[in-house]
């Protein structure tokens, strides 16, 4: 027998996962801000980047910010 039971998702995870989307959604927006040099930090800000590099810190927020919260978002349709 086929069942047509489906599973009704916790609201509490819809915020979770909508959250961690516009999470993502922001900082690849920031990271593509400081690769093209569209986002200007203060001389403070610039100081604690990797480097002093722009191009690095942008590539590190999408690596580590963007794809992570990817992946937690891409979960919802495993599921």
């Amino acid at each position: 027998m086929i069942s047509t039971y489906r599973q009704r998702l916790d609201p509490r995870r819809s915020v979770l996962y909508l959250t961690a989307g516009l999470l993502a959604t922001w900082a690849f927006a920031g990271a593509l801000g400081l690769i093209t040099g569209a986002l200007v930090l203060d001389p403070e800000a610039q100081d604690r980047q990797p480097w002093q590099s722009p191009i690095l810190a942008g590539v590190s927020l999408a690596l580590v910010v963007g794809l992570h919260r990817t992946n937690l978002t891409t979960l919802k349709r495993e599921r």
